[in-house]
């Protein structure tokens, strides 16, 4: 599944990149549709734009209709609400 996400993020991202002083460009950060999103989380898409609006993680609107995502900065946001679970002894 890790595959299939991964060659997904490919076909469907933008990228975004700055120059260096040496004139190469520099770490790009690839933007995700909601799509991309929903299967990397294993949730609905309507799941991910409830958590948009509940602005639990971060979204880029190019757009009304155009929102974009970086999916490292989404899974980061989603490791946040990570419980870790404890035992009685």
């Amino acid at each position: 599944m890790a595959e299939e996400i991964n060659s997904e993020v490919a076909t469907n991202s933008v990228t975004k990149a700055s120059p260096k002083d040496d004139g190469q460009l520099a770490m790009s950060t690839r933007l995700v549709t909601l799509d991309v999103v929903a299967q990397a989380l294993g949730v609905s898409k309507r799941y991910v734009q409830k958590l948009v609006q509940r602005k639990a993680i971060p979204v880029i609107r190019l757009g009304k209709r155009c929102p974009r995502f970086d999916l490292n900065r989404v899974l980061a946001a989603v490791k946040r609400f990570e419980v870790e679970e404890m035992t009685l002894r």
